[in-house]
């Protein structure tokens, strides 16, 4: 699960910018409850934050809820924006019930965004406590985490740098290179 040198950090947003990917879910693997974009709104009427989103699909799309949140949305966005979106958030809000490996919150770390996430099973690069915070795909759950992120500047620092310490030692295409090659030569 190599991911890009393009993936950086950069610039971020002055104040509280929260970044969901995934808005529109339609695929029963993904966030059929909408908890991301619940817990968006709830951020944004809370505690003020800017909310920027994408997805595969339009906000006009039939499955698409919660259209008046996202101050900022995005459809089928580009790597290179992609990029620009990790590097200006906060955090990174995702949910879904399963995952194997999801890209976004990996890309995300390698910007120096830790992602708040929701899941029944999956995301093993996401370790809980160290450089994220990971809950079952639960309402509340998600609420609760998103908040300890908000109001915890020295939690969302924390995660932070664990997050491009372990992005530099495990998600660098030299490390899985080497993974491959032991694969192949044996």
């Amino acid at each position: 699960n190599g991911v890009s040198d393009n993936f950086k950090p950069g610039v971020k947003d002055e104040g509280l910018t929260v970044l969901v990917e995934g808005w529109v879910g339609y695929n029963p693997a993904k966030d059929t409850e909408a908890i991301a974009p619940r817990v968006a709104l709830h951020l944004k009427q809370k505690y003020g934050a800017r909310i920027i989103a994408y997805s595969q699909f339009p906000l006009s799309h039939k499955d698409a809820k919660f259209k008046d949140v996202p101050d900022e949305y995005y459809v089928q966005p580009t790597a290179q924006q992609i990029v620009l979106l990790n590097q200006r958030a906060t955090f990174l809000l995702k949910a879904s019930h399963y995952d194997a490996r999801s890209c976004a919150p990996v890309e995300a770390m390698k910007c120096g965004t830790p992602t708040v996430r929701a899941i029944d099973l999956g995301d093993d690069d996401l370790l809980c406590e160290y450089n994220c915070l990971k809950g079952a795909y639960d309402y509340d759950n998600m609420i609760c985490d998103a908040e300890r992120m908000v109001e915890n500047q020295m939690l969302l620092n924390r995660y932070t740098k664990n997050g491009l310490e372990y992005a530099k030692t495990n998600l660098s295409w030299p490390h899985w290179s080497n993974e491959l090659y032991k694969i192949i030569s044996q």
